[in-house]
């Protein structure tokens, strides 16, 4: 937020005040250009007069943490120097100065308030108000009823945003009490536990919560279901303190080379811990994009050694073409029907095609995570198509082909020869309760965005699948 300057007043004073009042004017205009970003007041009393009239700066923020960021010295500098030129458009006019002058001088101001606009949205560097809770987050929610889905999906969402806005806290070094992360899982009754840090480049892509529920409850059977612990991951930030770390994770996803990773080993050693002091039952997870992926990984981990993990996916990458895509429904059919022969025939090769394979892949039916997906996403839209084409796959005949090719990928089926063990799709499993957002998204940042998920006005549908 721009530095807000005290209101100017003046009355008929002698030449000399008012000489001393456009110096500070002056004065003010030199501060916003040449002083370092940091609190400090410059007042000029006359107690003399009637009516006072006095220059006062005050409340600018210090620059968080990128005193050497030149384009950010650059977009504060031009902010300070507009609000400045504003200020003195408003002096020479009570000054008694030409209209002109300050006519001449308000336009200047408004075109450096454009040239500011600018480069703080080229650059990213204004803080986003989507992370204040209560700007976007979901206020609307009297009380929280661990019962109801859509409780339950606004709450994993928001403690995601937690995350995020942990990472973006700690990149600004936004310290208590500005910092903006606490109010995402507050809100629900949780408070922060754990960090998780990733080990390459210190950001934060993790968080463990713990639930504390308020001495009155509204209604303790709503709060029967609650989670005592909630482990969430983030997606990848575009910012420059992390982005290429994240960038470096989702090229690797693509590999399937995620699991070999520091951030996975942290989030898959703290969410044993968890587990080992909660009990499963009272452990949830939940990630959005690049944390969905982690997330998955650990679900179907824990799944494999016996502990079935409450698990919300938001936005999950799908390694796959998008197919869904594609408006026209008959050229969507027949390309994953094709599809589907083409992957069973090469796990069919590959010796890929049953015994230990399909048990593995079966023995995963029990976990079933909450997949939420947007069709409008590229990223995690075809998780659609990936359940819906089961039943179709058995209408024409060809159900065999169809379980074959719904454990398998051929990207990961190539990428396995020569490995013991060959590569498993992180993002097939044979189960889950998938919900899709049918409502309008305009571009790809709604429709992949963590803020859509906890919206009242969704057009959701939800539908079950399971493996047999």
């Amino acid at each position: 937020m721009a530095p807000r300057f005290a209101t100017l007043s003046c009355s008929s004073e002698p030449r000399h005040r008012r000489r001393a009042a456009l110096t500070a004017m002056l004065v003010d205009l030199l501060v916003a250009l040449l002083l370092p970003s940091t609190s400090f007041s410059l007042l000029l009393p006359f107690s003399s007069l009637t009516h006072p009239f006095s220059v006062s700066i005050h409340g600018l923020r210090p620059i968080y943490s990128v005193v050497s960021d030149l384009p950010y010295l650059i977009h504060i500098r031009i902010r300070l120097f507009t609000d400045a030129l504003h200020h003195c458009a408003i002096g020479f006019t009570l000054l008694g100065l030409p209209k002109s002058r300050s006519t001449i001088i308000a336009s200047i101001a408004s075109c450096c308030r454009l040239l500011q606009s600018n480069i703080g949205a080229r650059m990213g560097k204004v803080p986003s108000q989507k992370d204040l809770f209560e700007v976007s987050g979901p206020t609307y929610l009297t009380y929280m009823n661990w019962n109801c889905p859509h409780h339950q999906r606004s709450a994993m969402a928001s403690h995601v945003q937690g995350v995020y806005v942990l990472e973006r806290d700690r990149q600004w070094n936004r310290q208590s009490p500005d910092a903006r992360a606490p109010a995402w899982w507050k809100f629900f009754h949780f408070e922060l536990r754990q960090v998780l840090v990733d080990a390459a480049d210190s950001s934060i892509f993790g968080a463990v919560y713990a639930f504390q529920p308020p001495y009155h409850l509204i209604d303790p059977a709503a709060a029967a279901s609650a989670p005592h612990y909630v482990v969430a991951f983030r997606g990848t930030v575009t910012k420059k303190a992390s982005a290429s770390r994240d960038l470096e994770l989702d090229l690797l996803l693509v590999r399937s080379g995620i699991e070999h990773t520091s951030r996975f080993r942290i989030a898959m050693q703290t969410i044993h811990d968890v587990v080992v002091a909660a009990g499963h039952g009272r452990v949830w997870l939940a990630g959005h994009s690049l944390g969905s992926a982690i997330s998955t990984l650990a679900g179907k981990t824990m799944a494999r050694a016996g502990v079935v993990l409450t698990t919300f996916l938001f936005n999950a990458p799908f390694l796959s073409v998008p197919v869904e895509r594609i408006p026209h429904k008959k050229v969507k059919q027949g390309i994953r029907i094709a599809k589907s022969f083409v992957t069973a025939g090469v796990a069919t090769v590959l010796h890929k095609g049953g015994g230990s394979s399909d048990e593995a892949f079966a023995a995963l039916a029990r976990w079933v995570p909450n997949v939420l997906v947007n069709p409008a996403d590229p990223i995690s839209a075809e998780y659609v198509g990936y359940f819906d084409h089961r039943k179709k796959m058995e209408d024409i005949g060809a159900g065999a082909v169809g379980r074959l090719a719904t454990r398998h990928s051929v990207k990961d089926l190539l990428l396995g020869i020569g490995k013991p063990g060959g590569c498993e799709p992180l993002h097939l499993f044979p189960s889950a309760v998938l919900t899709v957002n049918r409502g309008p998204s305009p571009d790809f940042k709604s429709a992949h965005g963590i803020h859509q998920w906890w919206r009242p006005d969704l057009a959701l549908e939800c539908r079950a699948y399971s493996y047999a």
